[in-house]
């Protein structure tokens, strides 16, 4: 029998039944739109975790100051261990070689004002050097000089976020920002649009500059330091006492890569032998933060994929049960055709295209569902999702072969019938 007759007669036969075909698609529709779903999150969540990486430098070393509290703190004064500081970065620098370069940055609170507004923002002290080892593009003004380091000038770096809430659109550079009694000038705005929500977490709990980058106020630490009251919280906690750590976090840029470790090494050497073996900070690579972020979301993928695909296999247990319900109702029409020629690969090829022919449709209506559900994730949630060419092969190409798989047995059934028995079936 011609296989463009059979192509044009299972269409015919799904046709007639156009409301049980969709309803038979369903299940494959939902299966592939939840696969493609699912994929593309997976692929944003890559690529957003790269992105993050990279803005933290993929050649940088973090080395983040750990809270003590209690008798942790008390241990470390007794041992006269100072936290992280300055100081500990000159060392490293002096004693290491193979690093580029290093800064530092400083969180203190201070009440910021601008003409009676009293905005949510992060007061960020940063070292020399510090946009060469954090590169940050400006969208508006200058970046610090070393004159501003040495006469601990009164000037500040404003967020983007920060510029559009106090002086909208317009470049605010000249105008003054008030940090506790003392006025700051703003020479600058960070164009921080790649560096917003950055953050990458180690194995334990540590993480990198956890903060709304675009509502950060930086200034050179000299200036922190001379022209900001430091005040002393004698709470028990190193967070709060400034006389402890000095800054919260060393960023150290490696000339080398393949260096990493081993410098990683010596500056844990170095600050165990400075902080008197009190384990009062920790040291992260975002490369490693890469590497496991990876890890955890190609298990995260397989898993959604593995409970997205159970969809495509309900999906051919519903072909599978709708081809045998409709086998039976034909089969007086199964008789006749062989009864006048026809043979059982003919009947077997018939059924099979059906039961193709559903998955394929479902896989097709699937794939713009699927793509839809996406989009509007990215609209809707703000999350980064990436469609892939290989999400939509895969998930169309296992629509089908759950249509072959679950399309065979009935179609095989409908085959072997009896021909005399399929005649007399009423």
């Amino acid at each position: 029998m011609n296989r463009m007759f059979l192509f044009r007669e299972s269409i015919r036969s799904l046709s007639g039944n156009l409301f049980r075909s969709l309803l038979t698609m369903l299940g494959v529709i939902i299966g592939v739109a939840a696969v493609i779903a699912m994929m593309s999150i997976g692929g944003g969540a890559r690529e957003e975790a790269v992105r993050q990486i990279r803005s933290l430098g993929s050649n940088n070393l973090y080395v983040k100051a750990s809270r003590l509290s209690g008798t942790a703190l008390e241990e470390a004064h007794q041992a006269l261990s100072q936290g992280l500081s300055p100081f500990d970065l000159q060392q490293i620098l002096h004693d290491v070689s193979g690093i580029a370069a290093g800064s530092y940055e400083a969180h203190w609170r201070a009440a910021i004002r601008y003409e009676g507004a009293q905005p949510k923002a992060n007061l960020i002290a940063v070292g020399p050097n510090y946009f060469d080892v954090v590169p940050t593009p400006l969208k508006f003004g200058r970046y610090f000089q070393e004159s501003d380091y040495q006469n601990s000038t009164r000037v500040v770096i404003i967020g983007e976020s920060l510029s559009l809430e106090l002086f909208g659109r317009m470049d605010p550079t000249g105008k003054m920002l008030k940090l506790d009694e003392y006025r700051f000038e703003i020479i600058g705005v960070l164009a921080n649009k790649e560096r917003k929500s950055r953050s990458a977490q180690g194995e334990s709990g540590i993480k990198i500059l956890d903060r709304d980058t675009d509502r950060d106020v930086m200034l050179p630490y000299p200036s922190l330091i001379s022209r900001l009251q430091l005040r002393f919280n004698n709470s028990g906690d190193s967070d709060l006492d400034p006389t402890y750590h000095e800054i919260n976090t060393m960023i150290i840029k490696v000339e080398n890569s393949e260096d990493m470790e081993q410098i990683r090494n010596l500056i844990h050497a170095i600050l165990k032998f400075r902080h008197r073996g009190i384990d009062d900070y920790q040291i992260v690579a975002p490369l490693d933060l890469l590497a496991k972020s990876q890890q955890v979301q190609d298990i995260f993928n397989l898993v959604m994929i593995f409970i997205a695909s159970l969809s495509l296999v309900v999906g051919g247990i519903g072909i599978m049960n709708i081809m045998l319900a409709n086998i039976q109702q034909r089969i007086r029409e199964i008789g006749i055709r062989l009864a006048i020629g026809a043979r059982q690969s003919d009947i077997l090829w018939q059924f099979l295209l059906e039961a193709v022919l559903i998955s394929v449709g479902g896989g097709i209506a699937g794939i713009i569902l699927g793509i839809g559900i996406s989009e509007a994730i990215a609209v809707y949630t703000g999350w980064t999702t990436v469609l892939s060419m290989e999400s939509i092969l895969v998930s169309f190409g296992v629509s089908v072969s759950v249509g072959l798989i679950f399309g065979f047995f009935p179609a095989q059934n409908a085959a072997t019938q009896d021909p005399i028995e399929a005649l007399r079936y009423e």
